[in-house]
């Protein structure tokens, strides 16, 4: 792996913080990003920069969750 995993989710976590903020520039750089990396990597390594990638993302994105009516 040319990239450690935990630079695939730190980029994952800074897509997700510029997306939190409604900076869609930022978060359209970090995905771009993500896409020219992983191409660099080999087919193995590229689904676990990827998952670290999401994984990041997800840890990080704050998704308001609608309250269902009890």
């Amino acid at each position: 792996m040319l990239n450690a995993p935990e630079l695939y989710y730190a980029a994952g976590q800074s897509a997700a913080q510029a997306a939190n903020q409604n900076d869609p520039a930022r978060a359209e750089h970090w995905r771009t990003w993500r896409i020219r990396a992983i191409r660099l990597e080999t087919t193995a390594d590229a689904l676990a920069a990827e998952r670290a990638y999401d994984d990041g993302y997800r840890a990080a994105r704050n998704v308001p969750r609608p309250e269902h009516f009890r």
